[in-house]
């Protein structure tokens, strides 16, 4: 139990450096917060992704409550926008990591479906058998992203 303590602890202090800078010792007010700090919509959001994509990538498994805080407000932002961002530049795997969270989120799916434009379908089904987590490929295979479900 001691040593399942310690990695949560180093997990959630990976997940707070992870966090775009100024937005570290934040607990209150997060959403202002960020749209403070980061208030174009296209480098917040790019901020966010990454953000997200780092629970993806944790030995721990799983979205933690504080994760859930990062997707909610991605989801906030327009989904026109979310898109638009991961087209303006080239994405990061961590905002490819986060990109792959979000599309496949319940919320996300719930409200806008599994299936997701070019060329932001191709990044993601390039990146997550090349560099993606075993969830993101399982979820993949199960038709998220838009790909094809097989078995």
């Amino acid at each position: 139990m001691a040593v399942q303590d310690a990695e949560e602890d180093r997990r959630r202090l990976r997940w707070l450096q992870a966090a775009p800078a100024g937005l570290r010792d934040a607990k209150v007010q997060l959403a202002t917060l960020v749209n403070d700090g980061c208030p174009d919509s296209i480098e917040r959001i790019r901020a966010l992704l990454t953000w997200a994509g780092v629970p993806a990538r944790e030995s721990t498994g799983g979205l933690k409550r504080y994760d859930m805080a990062v997707e909610l407000l991605l989801l906030a932002e327009d989904p026109d926008l979310a898109i638009a961002a991961l087209a303006t530049g080239t994405p990061s795997p961590g905002h490819l990591d986060g990109a792959a969270q979000l599309f496949s989120s319940f919320e996300w799916t719930t409200a806008h479906g599994r299936d997701l434009a070019e060329p932001l379908r191709s990044m993601l089904i390039a990146h997550i058998p090349a560099d993606g987590t075993a969830p993101m490929r399982l979820r993949m295979r199960h038709g998220y992203y838009g790909a094809e479900r097989f078995a």
